[in-house]
Parts: C-alpha cells; sequence; structure tokens
C-alpha cells in the first residue's frame, strides 16, 4: 500500500527501550546479553493499522584480551612468559580458547575453562636475534560473548 507511515519502537528483552523510536537503533552497552526486537506499526488515513514485531537478536556481551610478557629483552637461549588475561561483562565468563600468534603465526592454542578467572599462560620458544612480535586472540565456545584480541607485544633476542 502507497503512503504508509511507519512507526518503530525497539525493545529490550520485551520491555520498550525510552526514546528509541527511530528506524535505526545504535546498540548500548546496557543492552550486551538482552534479546532485541523492533515494534513497526504501519498506519494510513482511516485503514486500520498493521503491526510486526521482528525476530529477537541477542546482543553478546563485550570481551577484552590483554597480553603481557615476563620479560621484554632477551640474550639467546632465554625465552620469555606470555600472559594473557580475558575479562568480559558477562554473568561468568564462558569456556573459549586463546591463540597466541607469533610474529602473525598462530603457535599456542590454550582452553579457558568457563567460569574461570580467565587467565592463562605460555612459554615463548627459544628465538634468535630479531625483534618479534606477539598477539592473543579470544576465541569464544559460545554465542553469548564476542571475541576479543590483544594489541601486540614485543620482545627483542639481542646479540
Amino acid at each position: 500500500v502507497a503512503g504508509l507511515n511507519f512507526a518503530y519502537r525497539w525493545q529490550a528483552n520485551g520491555v520498550d527501550i525510552p526514546g528509541a523510536t527511530r528506524a535505526n537503533y545504535r546498540v548500548a552497552t546496557a543492552d550486551q546479553g538482552k534479546a532485541l526486537t523492533v515494534v513497526v506499526t504501519a498506519t494510513k488515513g482511516t485503514l486500520p493499522p498493521g503491526t510486526a514485531t521482528s525476530a529477537a537478536l541477542t546482543v553478546k556481551f563485550a570481551s577484552a584480551t590483554t597480553l603481557s610478557l615476563s620479560r621484554s629483552v632477551l640474550f639467546p637461549g632465554q625465552q620469555t612468559t606470555a600472559t594473557m588475561r580475558v575479562t568480559s561483562g558477562a554473568p561468568t565468563l564462558p569456556a573459549g580458547t586463546v591463540v597466541v600468534t607469533l610474529n602473525g603465526k598462530p603457535i599456542s592454542e590454550l582452553s579457558v575453562a568457563a567460569g574461570s578467572s580467565g587467565v592463562v599462560s605460555y612459554q615463548l620458544p627459544k628465538n634468535d636475534r630479531g625483534v618479534y612480535s606477539v598477539r592473543a586472540s579470544f576465541v569464544p565456545a559460545g554465542d553469548t560473548v564476542a571475541g576479543s584480541t590483544s594489541q601486540i607485544n614485543r620482545f627483542v633476542v639481542i646479540f
């Protein structure tokens, strides 16, 4: 039907979100873990209104992955340990895997248990002289929490 007017009401867990009455809605931090829907009502003159509700989409909780090295300057034959910490706004941290990369290549996959502290460590292999980049990525096992990647940390092997 041409000339319809549309009204929008965004909802979180079936409750209207105050002020969310436009065709688009920017997800907020407070929406994490909630099921979002939009109720659209079409009207035109004296015709009866028509209303439809979208399928629900649950917003994933954000996660953060940090990485620290026990040493950043090494001599040949020495090693450094990478310690990764995964945090999330979810009530409990889900199970998942932390993938450690060295110079962009995966070198280890470490399990993170559901409900754990999210801290895992890995002793990096011995390397020849040079500068090395280490990064960690969290891959959650379920779909309630989004994955995350740490910043790059570097270490150098001198002499």
